[in-house]
């Protein structure tokens, strides 16, 4: 049995099985076929932090707006309930969708404050990437790392990090790309204080120059959508067809054809480093790492990616009990509600 509520809620405060209106943004359409032939559309609908599946049937009053009209991008106005499936995540359940419109926003909608994206500054981000490229000394590895920054500088502060997954929000690449690159330039150099024979082994600026233009290839693997918003990016035709890592060293060959001071064998490391930081085949890794900054590399883009998305799920989890509903990415539950007791005081002496 469901409650309805009369009043327009926000999506992210409606309780699990409880009929509601609310406003979302589509972020998903795919377009599939049932095993009797009959054509269908798979949605996905979000607003400030919560996402929910939708499947429209072909025998659906709106299969017909939702095949001709609905864009991903575009807001709507739905009353619905959301279930919580075992298998497959939150689902929306609807009797009324059409789009918002401005006449809405006497009832609360702002795609702004609806879309719940992380407070960062992209800005200030960029800062803190160009300071760790002007901290590498090879002057060749330094000049490539900037000059390639620099030249798409407008277009990564507003990127995500990744389509669906981890820093999904504009921002997003520069907020992980950040945080790779200051993992990695931290165990580098631990590494080769603690260690003679990584001091001898690890190269701290290839290093860092790779973990700051280890998903440049995004630049050319997405099309570059009229409005950032929660709207994932397009992929691009080569984007599809070469994908990023390979894009990615492309752009590091051209353009280190204009840059003397950067010799030939630096740049087939750092191009090594770009092709095989995901480590395996099976997950999109053109070689296998074949020099220890991938390694490092690839752990500290792995750790960044997962510690992102398991910190959004928890703070995103309308559970009431110890864990978290089961993420659908992640395929597993969080113990997100610990309540550890408190430190005891220490012991006076």
């Amino acid at each position: 049995m469901t409650t309805p509520l009369r009043e327009i809620v926000a999506l992210a405060d409606l309780p699990v099985d409880v009929v509601g209106d609310f406003f979302a943004v589509l972020t998903l359409k795919e377009a599939g076929t049932t095993r009797e032939a009959k054509p269908f559309f798979n949605l996905r609908f979000e607003a400030k932090g919560r996402s929910l599946a939708f499947a429209v049937w072909n025998d659906m009053g709106w299969f017909g707006l939702c095949r001709d009209s609905w864009r991903v991008g575009q807001w709507f106005k739905i009353r619905g309930l959301w279930r919580d499936h075992a298998r497959y995540g939150p689902k929306l359940e609807a009797s009324l969708i059409r789009l918002a419109n401005d006449d809405d926003r006497d009832d609360g909608f702002d795609p702004a404050a609806l879309s719940g994206l992380p407070q960062i500054d992209p800005d200030q981000l960029f800062v803190s990437i160009i300071d760790l490229a002007e901290s590498i000394v090879h002057p060749g590895l330094k000049s490539l790392t900037l000059a390639l920054l620099c030249d798409h500088e407008a277009l990564l502060k507003k990127l995500p990090a990744s389509k669906g997954r981890f820093h999904v929000h504009p921002g997003g690449w520069v907020q992980h790309t950040l945080g790779v690159a200051h993992t990695v330039n931290v165990l580098v150099l631990d590494y080769i204080q603690r260690n003679p024979s990584a001091a001898m082994r690890l190269d701290r600026d290839l290093a860092v120059s790779a973990a700051l233009l280890h998903e440049i290839g995004r630049v050319r693997e997405w099309v570059e959508p009229e409005e950032m918003a929660l709207v994932p990016p397009e992929i691009s035709v080569e984007g599809q067809l070469v994908g990023p890592h390979l894009l990615a060293r492309d752009m590091v060959r051209d353009k280190a054809v204009s840059i003397p001071e950067l010799d030939a064998t630096r740049r087939l490391a750092l191009e090594h480093l770009l092709l095989s930081f995901l480590e395996r085949p099976e997950w999109g890794s053109p070689r296998l790492p074949a020099m220890p900054e991938a390694l490092i590399l690839h752990h500290a883009d792995d750790m960044d990616a997962k510690l992102e998305m398991y910190l959004r799920h928890m703070d995103e989890s309308t559970g009431t009990g110890p864990f978290t509903q089961a993420d659908p990415v992640l395929k597993r539950v969080l113990w997100s509600n610990r309540n550890f007791p408190p430190v005891p005081e220490p012991k006076a002496t």
